[in-house]
């Protein structure tokens, strides 16, 4: 999903949904939303999970194979190569961080 700008002040730059609950970054946070009982949440500062950019994308890793996470996962992305690891099902929904790569950026990263 691109990034999508409404006004000055709205940014949504990607969505993904993981055990009901819908999770929308834009700019430098992430927010919640409950899609259950339609409630958000919570929102999150990317600088928080150590992410230094504005956040690009969001990625869902499910909980299926042998090599997948105990519960399933999202993954937030600055574009930077670290991504934060978010489990809407755990009491401490920061999971911490994957490093997919380090050094000086070239491009932007759009699929993994």
């Amino acid at each position: 999903m691109g990034k999508t700008t409404i006004g000055n002040s709205n940014e949504v730059f990607d969505v993904a949904l993981s055990n009901n609950i819908l999770a929308i970054l834009n700019g430098n946070s992430l927010q919640t939303y409950n899609v259950l009982n339609g409630v958000f949440l919570q929102t999150y500062n990317l600088e928080d999970f150590g992410l230094v950019n504005d956040g690009d994308n969001l990625l869902v890793w499910p909980n299926i194979g042998p090599r997948s996470p105990s519960s399933e996962l999202i993954l937030i992305s600055d574009g930077g190569g670290d991504l934060a690891m978010m489990d809407f099902t755990a009491t401490n929904q920061y999971q911490g961080n994957l490093l997919l790569a380090s050094g000086p950026t070239s491009a932007d990263m759009d699929a993994v």
